[in-house]
C-alpha cells in the first residue's frame, strides 16, 4: 500500500525558484541552504529523470542531489551544460598532439586556414595543436603550432 507524503512545509519561493514543501523539508532536514541547490543546479549537468518533465542535478563535492520538476528550464540548463561540456573536451583535446592524425592544414595566409579535406577556408588564429575545419569538421594538425 503506498501513501501519500504529508509535507510540514508550503511551497516556497526563493530567489525566483520555487520549492516544493517536501523538497524544503528535505532541505532542512539535510541542512542544505538554497545557494547548494542552486550551486548544483547551476554547475553540473542535468540528466532525465524517469518522470517526464523532471530533471536531475547530482554534485559530488558537495554530495547533493537536486530534482527539478520544470522540464523547460531542467532541458535548457542540460543543453546548456551540455555545450560547455563538449566545448571544455574539444579545447582540451586541440591543445594536444593527436598522433592518430597525419594532415596538416593548409596556410592560406597569416589569418586564413585550407582545409585538406574539403579546401574550404576559415579565418584562424588558434594557438592550439589541431583545429577543425568548421565546414566538414575535419580534424588536422595547425602549421602555426609550435
Amino acid at each position: 500500500m503506498h501513501c501519500a507524503e504529508v509535507s510540514r512545509n508550503k511551497s516556497v519561493v526563493i530567489n525566483g525558484r520555487k520549492y516544493a514543501g517536501h523538497a524544503f523539508g528535505r532541505m532542512q532536514d539535510q541542512g542544505f541552504i538554497p545557494s547548494v541547490v542552486e550551486n548544483t543546479i547551476q554547475n553540473n549537468i542535468g540528466l532525465p529523470n524517469k518522470y517526464p518533465g523532471r530533471v536531475n542535478f547530482y554534485d559530488a563535492v558537495n554530495n547533493v542531489y537536486v530534482v527539478i520538476e520544470n522540464g523547460e528550464e531542467g532541458l535548457d540548463k542540460t543543453v546548456e551544460s551540455l555545450e560547455k561540456m563538449v566545448a571544455s573536451l574539444l579545447d582540451e583535446y586541440l591543445g594536444m598532439q593527436d598522433p592518430q592524425i597525419s594532415e596538416i592544414a593548409i596556410v592560406g595566409d597569416s589569418t586564413w586556414l585550407i582545409c585538406p579535406n574539403c579546401f574550404d577556408a576559415w579565418e584562424s588564429m588558434s594557438s592550439n595543436s589541431m583545429v577543425f575545419c568548421p565546414t566538414c569538421e575535419h580534424v588536422c594538425h595547425n602549421p602555426r603550432f609550435h
